[in-house]
């Protein structure tokens, strides 16, 4: 495509030189436009002859490019390692004063491939980026997002779901920062309709002989959450040998505080789900790993009875 202007001719000149590794310090203007301009398309321009041509166009002149040579350009572009930030640069360059001589067809074109790749990314990477928080991990995300001012949180809602083939319970974190997208927020997020997405796995123990899906973190925060809750301070956690657990699925020891010296209560989850304290030789059943208000009130009992005395 020829210029339509020695102002024009020079301009595509530099970036031609640019292209070709003649010029290393050139003006941003001219990198911008060489790395987002195909280099035949920049040869034709500073190739055009200065015979006749006047020094600057008019803003209103526009010079329509063929459909082969956006097809061109955006397969150099779609080339590259880096789409996202490619795909920046194309639509700041239908934007610039230097692609002033493209029709606005032309350049709501341009804008419009620039969605299109951005959409594809997210699309490829939706699900690799997607993270899945245990129980414990979850939670301390949401309450660190509510407690960060810039985040803007003003409600917060859960929807049931399937990722990756786990059950999970999907936090939307609503928002106030309207311009944020899953590509576009510093937390690292994925967002849908203003709300940042926070997966949190559930907690399956089920009862049977084959064994149980159980989240570590997860009984570890339930356990000492119904412990804080019930008064009871925790000093320190240990978990126990899977060897030494019997045919339960998890166990674990928790050195309280107590009012004569510190006392270590041993917690074993049984496959049912039951929560079984290890302090007598019976079982000791506190309640159930899915019911807290339960654990909490008979962790106060026993609190009152034997470890307040």
């Amino acid at each position: 495509m020829p210029a339509k202007s020695k102002a024009q001719q020079r301009f595509m000149g530099m970036v031609h030189s640019y292209n070709k590794g003649d010029t290393k310090d050139a003006p941003d203007s001219v990198k911008d436009v060489a790395k987002s301009m195909t280099k035949k398309s920049a040869k034709d321009f500073a190739s055009t002859k200065h015979k006749g041509k006047p020094e600057h166009v008019k803003e209103n002149v526009t010079v329509k490019i063929t459909r082969n040579e956006i097809k061109e350009m955006v397969r150099e572009v779609m080339s590259k390692s880096d789409m996202k930030k490619e795909a920046d640069k194309l639509e700041k360059l239908a934007k610039e004063r230097q692609m002033a001589m493209l029709t606005k067809k032309d350049r709501e074109t341009l804008k419009k491939i620039a969605d299109l790749m951005r959409q594809q990314i997210k699309k490829e990477s939706v699900n690799e980026a997607t993270k899945i928080y245990s129980k414990a991990d979850g939670l301390k995300k949401i309450k660190s997002m509510q407690k960060t001012a810039g985040a803007k949180i003003y409600k917060v809602g859960t929807f049931p779901g399937n990722m990756n083939g786990k059950k999970v319970k999907v936090h939307h974190l609503h928002t106030s920062n309207n311009s944020h997208t899953s590509k576009q927020n510093p937390y690292g997020l994925d967002m849908v309709k203003g709300a940042y997405l926070i997966p949190i796995e559930e907690l399956n123990v089920m009862p049977g002989r084959s064994g149980t899906n159980v989240d570590d973190d997860t009984i570890k925060y339930f356990l000492h959450k119904a412990l804080t809750m019930s008064g009871i301070k925790v000093l320190k956690y240990k978990p126990m040998r899977k060897n030494t657990i019997g045919n339960d699925v998890w166990g674990g020891f928790y050195t309280v505080k107590s009012s004569n010296k510190n006392e270590v209560l041993p917690f074993y989850i049984q496959r049912s789900g039951k929560i079984n304290l290890g302090v007598a030789s019976k079982e000791f059943i506190v309640g159930d790993i899915k019911n807290l208000s339960k654990v909490v009130k008979n962790l106060k009992d026993f609190k009152k009875t034997d470890i307040d005395l």
